[in-house]
């Protein structure tokens, strides 16, 4: 009996060893793959700020500006690398740039009077490039006199934009909205960056327009 225990508990010995081991080897092998993953999700969590240091005190020539040494972690959130590079150069040096080059998208801001008196809605019209089919999107109340619309880099880039507070339809070569006005083209002037605008964020363009119709029946 005595030698049967001693085997049993040696036999237990053994299994524990065994698991042991095998639990070493499984840490071991899952050790770079657990490595990767954490610096994958550190890069995530600290791309598009280009500024991470944000709060320093900027020291030497070019300080508190890290140039385009984050084009990896934009290129992982899915944006255009050489687009973040162009927008980036554009913020440091002060440079002018077409608002729908940045990678953020557009905020694009109409003036609540150029809509009209009283007008019954404000939409901002998506005329595709290629198709021409017209699209309208309700714009909403910024609570300063001014109806605004976010678009992505890719909206801002594949549309002619109009602006009605009545629905439109394409007439010949131009835009016009059901009472038979004729809508204004909206032109996205150049401008230059605010320094501390990130590239992930939208570049605001407010359009100075008296008035979003060409004319008035």
């Amino acid at each position: 009996m005595i030698c049967a225990g001693l085997g049993n508990f040696r036999s237990l010995a053994v299994v524990l060893i065994v698991n042991k081991k095998n639990i070493m080897l499984t840490f071991w092998l899952a050790l770079p793959i657990t490595i990767v993953s954490l610096l994958m999700v550190w890069i995530f969590y600290s791309m598009d700020k280009e500024r991470l240091m944000a709060d320093a005190v900027p020291i030497g020539a070019g300080a508190g500006d890290t140039g385009n040494a984050n084009a990896l972690g934009q290129w992982l959130a899915g944006r255009d690398a050489n687009a973040v590079s162009r927008a980036l150069d554009a913020r440091r040096e002060g440079r002018t740039i077409d608002p729908r080059d940045w990678p953020g998208g557009v905020t694009i801001k109409i003036p609540l009077r150029a809509f009209g008196v009283n007008p019954e809605s404000t939409m901002l019209v998506f005329v595709d490039d290629q198709s021409l089919e017209v699209l309208t999107q309700d714009m909403t109340d910024d609570g300063n006199g001014y109806r605004v619309f976010n678009l992505s880099q890719e909206e801002a880039q594949g549309f002619f934009f109009y602006a009605t507070a009545l629905e439109p339809t394409l007439l010949g070569s131009k835009v016009v909205d059901s009472a038979g006005r004729i809508l204004k083209p909206i032109i996205f002037d150049l401008q230059i960056p605010d320094p501390n605008l990130q590239v992930a964020d939208p570049i605001k363009v407010e359009v100075e327009m008296d008035s979003v119709f060409e004319n008035s029946p």
